[in-house]
């Protein structure tokens, strides 16, 4: 665990190694960093404006007119010290089903093939996005709602490179490889992540339904499961048409993620221990 100063006014924790290895999942590191953030919402100390996770980092936002950071400080060591062992802590998840427009026309001119995953054709790759349940480990970043998962099961993941340069425009729903975690773009902009299809809309301005909720316009939250099924992309234009208005309500089982349940998804090769 670092800490590191940005600027005056926020503070960032990292876990695990310094890397820029896209290959790096380690859920009991995400699961911590879980954890520590619900404990310091708990404090509730005066003077911090924001937390903000990611898929190993936690960024802090704080008034250092009110909380000094030596004190802040002082307050996530005392609650890192609280977090139990990662793998037997219930942490609230979602199965959430997702159709997905496979070979979607809106992605089609930004298609590429997937080399060096022992996939010997894209009906493989078809199948194996099919087959897998994807562990939602952030939400937000590059684009609005967009979440960053990663396959549960090892023999799930496709690797992939992303484009070299990326494109300028990538259409709002389109899901994406990049290294070994899985994206849908939440609204249009530019990406180098591989893409294999189109799904609905991550994110809902305006709209209120039984999905989106007053002041939570995204869909995913962190921890959530996804699964894909397959549909035409004729099928997914109605969907989408008809979702952000309630119109087509989605399969959501609820569920209790815990680490040990699925300790098989984590790579012995990567992990790293939370009390080094």
């Amino acid at each position: 665990m670092v800490c590191r100063a940005e600027g005056d006014r926020h503070l960032l924790i990292e876990y695990g190694p310094s890397t820029l290895d896209l290959s790096l999942i380690d859920l009991e590191l995400r699961v911590r960093l879980y954890a520590l953030e619900e404990r310091l919402r708990a404090a509730v100390l005066p003077g911090i404006l924001d937390i903000t996770p990611g898929v190993r980092t936690l960024q802090i936002h704080y008034d250092r007119r009110v909380l000094s950071r030596d004190h802040l400080l002082e307050a996530v060591d005392a609650c890192e010290n609280e977090i139990p062992d990662a793998g037997t802590m219930g942490l609230p998840s979602r199965i959430v089903h997702l159709p997905l427009s496979w070979d979607d026309p809106a992605i089609r001119p930004a298609l590429g093939r997937r080399n060096g995953n022992g996939l010997s054709s894209l009906d493989d790759v078809h199948r194996r996005m099919h087959e897998a349940t994807y562990l939602v480990l952030a939400v937000g970043g590059a684009s609005l709602g967009a979440p960053v998962a990663a396959a549960l099961d090892p023999r799930h993941r496709v690797v992939t490179k992303p484009f070299m340069p990326a494109r300028v425009s990538t259409p709002e729903g389109a899901v994406g490889l990049g290294g070994r975690y899985l994206r849908v773009y939440g609204s249009e902009g530019p990406g180098g992540d591989q893409l294999i299809g189109r799904t609905l809309q991550m994110w809902n301005t305006f709209g209120t339904t039984a999905e989106f909720q007053p002041g939570a316009p995204w869909l995913l939250r962190c921890f959530d499961q996804i699964r894909f099924f397959p549909v035409s992309a004729g099928e997914l234009f109605e969907i989408r048409d008809a979702f952000p208005h309630g119109r087509y309500p989605l399969r959501i089982d609820h569920r209790q993620f815990r680490l040990d349940d699925v300790a098989a998804a984590s790579e012995p090769a990567v992990r790293v221990s939370s009390k080094s």
